[in-house]
């Protein structure tokens, strides 16, 4: 998987073999959001985080939660999601919703 994810983004021409690009695989069947809180700590010793877009609730929400990432933008993209904790995304006010990356 890690091998066909990396061809991918050597084709779409984005920014991949560089010191500061990281790639980050979800090992087996971990949780997302477990997963995601997994690469947190990594991901603000890099520096000020400035957006981070995510289509599941939960994880978009974990984000703008974790201490270190305030100052950051937060983008929902409500695209393909499962549909958990809509209702309590839709309460958040730090959070900006989007439905493309267009905005």
């Amino acid at each position: 998987m890690r091998a066909g994810t990396e061809d991918a983004i050597r084709k779409a021409g984005l920014p991949y073999d560089q010191d500061r690009v990281y790639l980050e695989m979800k090992p087996g069947d971990t949780d997302d959001t477990v997963f995601k809180k997994t690469v947190f700590e990594k991901v603000a010793s890099l520096g000020n985080l400035v957006a981070a877009y995510e289509n599941e609730p939960r994880n978009i929400m974990a984000m703008a939660d974790y201490a270190e990432f305030k100052g950051g933008q937060f983008f929902f993209l409500d695209t393909l999601n499962s549909g958990e904790d809509v209702d309590l995304l839709a309460s958040r006010s730090d959070l900006i919703w989007a439905f493309d990356f267009l905005l």
